[in-house]
């Protein structure tokens, strides 16, 4: 794929099976009938995806909404995995990402009224202000989240 000024590379391996019954599954929760059944099916089709490996890369994301430009960058790799030997725990020690998200001001004030719990994301430390924006820089690379140069233990069994 090209665009103008741009040289972008596209390859898919992606499983289109595995996606497009995630797609259906979180519909049919949507619907809020038997969202129990509809998890494990996302579950079961996310550990496919993940066990076939998978890579994506984001070079710049930008959302331009009433309240100013959320913007994020993305890596996520996850190696090809033995589908038998995939666990959740094996997926955080497997995977290496990393995210950097900026939020306008005006939009966290938005979400915190709406959801108090939100604060905690700026309490924490998650979100840090920096001018009209919140932003985050968060990696996880061998079972290691680090967000904004803060290693942060993960409460997943075999990784204290």
């Amino acid at each position: 794929m090209r665009h103008p000024g741009r040289d972008v590379g596209y390859r898919s391996t992606v499983q289109g099976r595995a996606i497009g019954n995630i797609k259906r599954a979180m519909e049919g929760m949507q619907d809020g009938a038997n969202s129990g059944a509809y998890l494990m099916d996302v579950e079961t089709n996310a550990q496919r995806l993940l066990a076939a490996g998978i890579s994506l890369h984001v070079d710049q994301l930008d959302l331009s909404l009433p309240q100013g430009l959320l913007s994020m960058k993305m890596d996520f790799t996850h190696p090809a995995t033995d589908a038998s030997q995939l666990n959740w725990t094996s997926v955080l020690l497997a995977m290496d990402a990393s995210a950097d998200i900026s939020v306008p001001v005006e939009l966290m004030d938005l979400i915190t009224t709406m959801n108090p719990q939100a604060h905690a994301a700026i309490a924490m430390g998650f979100l840090r202000r920096k001018g009209d924006a919140y932003e985050m820089q968060a990696s996880i690379k061998k079972g290691l989240l680090t967000v904004n140069g803060t290693p942060m233990p993960l409460p997943v069994p075999g990784l204290q």
